[in-house]
C-alpha cells in the first residue's frame, strides 16, 4: 500500500450517531481496487467507487472497538453488553451458565448483539465459570495415519460436540513419550487410543482427567479378532510357509506386534507352519528386497494393514510370483485403495464406528457423573473376500 493510501486510510472521523453507535468515516482521494478490496474485506461497505474521486463509507461499531491499520481486535464480552444495553455480567452469565435465569427477551438481545459482532464466548472463561476443562484429547500412536483412524478421529469430534466438549489430537509414542504435559494441560478427558501403561492412567486420573476407554481389554479382543480373521482367511488354501508383514516405520508400533502375536497363537491353534515375520517398507525396492528370501509356493501372507499389502502384493508381481495362485495375501483395514489396486486386496474390515460410539457412550457417562458402562463392540473384524486369497 502506498503511503499516500495509508495517509488516508488513517484519517479516520468519528462522529456520534443516533442510538449511542458511532459512524467512522474513512476518506480517500486515491483508492486502488486492491485498496477497496481491502476495505470491503474489513467489513466496510462502500457507497460508490471510481478512480481518483471522493469516496465515503461507514461502518457500525459498539463501545471501545477502535481500527488500527486496517485490523479490528476481536469483539469482546463488553461489546455485546453495551450494544444489547445489559451488564458484562449478564452477558458472561448468559454464555458461561446458561439462559436459563434470565428473560427471554433479554437473552434474545444479547445473542443478536453477539451475532452482529461475531462475537465467540471465551473458552478459557466457560472453564473457569464451569471449574472443568471442555477439552477431550484424543491419543493415537504415532504411526501411520489411516483412512480409518482419520474417520474415526472425524466421528469423535462430530459426537463430543454434541456435549459441549472440543477435541485435540495428539500423537504418542508408547515407551518414549510422557504423560506430563497431557497434566499440564488438564484436559476433561484423554481417549486412549495408543496404549496409556497403567501408571500414566493412574497419574491422569489423579489429576481428575478420565481415561475411556476404561477397560484396555476391548481393544485387546479387537486386535485377537483381527489376528484370528486373517489366520482363518489365509487358511482356506495349503498354506506352505507364513509370514507376518510388519510395516517398517521408525515410528512407535503399538498395534504390530500384538497383532502378529495373534496370527501367531491362531496358527499354532490351526496347525500352520510356525509364523515368520518379515518388514516391510513402504516402497518398492524395498519391499522386494526385504520379501525375496522368503517368497516360496505355497507362501501365506498376512500384512499389518492395507498399505503394507499393497506393496507386498507389488513386490509379488514384480518378482514373478503369481497372486493367488503361489502367494496369497490378506491386509487390515479395508481400504479405499486397497480395493482400487489389481488383483482386488483380501482385507479385513474392522468395526471402528461401533468401538467409537462405545468409547464416546463412556465420555458422556463422565460428563453425566453416571455409571460408565462397559464396552460392548463383537465380532469387532469382518473378512473381505477380493482376488488376492
Amino acid at each position: 500500500m502506498s503511503p499516500a493510501a495509508y495517509e488516508s486510510f488513517s484519517r479516520i472521523e468519528t462522529r456520534p450517531e443516533s442510538g449511542g453507535a458511532d459512524v467512522l468515516v474513512v476518506i480517500s482521494t486515491s483508492l486502488s481496487r486492491r485498496e477497496y478490496d481491502v476495505l470491503r474485506d474489513c467489513h466496510v461497505t462502500m457507497t460508490r467507487y471510481a478512480d481518483n474521486c471522493h469516496v465515503s463509507t461507514s461502518l457500525r461499531y459498539a463501545g471501545s472497538m477502535k481500527v488500527e491499520g486496517m485490523r479490528r481486535r476481536p469483539p469482546t464480552s463488553k461489546d455485546v453488553a453495551q450494544l444489547a444495553g445489559v451488564s458484562r455480567s449478564t452477558v458472561s452469565q448468559i454464555f458461561n451458565r446458561g439462559s436459563d435465569r434470565f428473560d427471554p427477551a433479554t437473552v434474545k438481545r444479547v445473542t443478536d448483539a453477539a451475532a452482529e459482532l461475531d462475537y465467540r464466548p471465551s473458552q478459557a472463561g466457560r472453564n473457569l465459570a464451569s471449574g472443568r476443562s471442555s477439552t477431550v484429547v484424543v491419543l493415537v500412536p504415532d504411526t501411520t495415519f489411516s483412512y480409518n483412524l482419520q474417520d474415526m478421529v472425524d466421528r469423535i469430534t462430530a459426537d463430543v460436540q454434541d456435549f459441549s466438549m472440543n477435541v485435540v489430537l495428539r500423537f504418542f509414542r508408547i515407551g518414549r513419550d510422557d504423560v506430563t504435559p497431557l497434566l499440564e494441560m488438564q484436559p476433561f478427558a484423554v481417549m486412549d487410543f495408543a496404549g496409556l501403561s497403567p501408571r500414566d492412567v493412574q497419574r491422569l486420573a489423579r489429576n481428575g482427567t478420565a481415561v475411556v476407554p476404561d477397560d484396555r481389554r476391548s481393544i485387546r479382543v479387537g486386535v485377537d479378532d483381527v489376528g484370528r480373521a486373517q489366520v482363518d482367511l489365509l487358511a482356506e488354501c495349503r498354506v506352505g510357509r507364513l509370514l507376518y508383514a510388519r510395516l517398517r516405520d521408525e515410528r512407535s508400533d503399538p498395534y504390530g506386534p500384538p497383532r502378529a502375536d495373534a496370527v501367531r497363537r491362531r496358527a499354532e491353534e490351526r496347525g500352520l507352519p510356525k509364523l515368520e515375520i518379515v518388514e516391510v517398507p513402504l516402497d518398492v525396492e524395498g519391499a522386494q528386497i526385504a520379501l525375496a528370501p522368503y517368497l516360496v509356493d505355497g507362501t501365506a501372507i498376512a500384512a499389518y494393514n492395507d498399505d503394507v499389502a499393497i506393496a507386498v502384493l507389488g513386490a509379488c508381481v514384480d518378482l514373478g510370483f503369481d497372486v493367488p495362485r503361489q502367494v496369497r495375501v490378506v491386509g487390515v483395514d479395508h481400504t479405499r485403495i486397497g480395493q482400487l489396486v489389481r488383483p482386488r486386496l483380501s482385507t479385513i474390515a474392522m468395526k471402528g464406528e461401533e468401538l467409537v460410539d462405545e468409547v464416546v457412550k463412556q465420555l458422556r457417562a463422565v460428563a453425566e457423573h453416571r455409571d460408565v458402562p462397559p464396552i460392548r463392540v463383537t465380532g469387532i473384524a469382518r473378512p473381505v473376500v477380493g482376488d488376492t486369497t
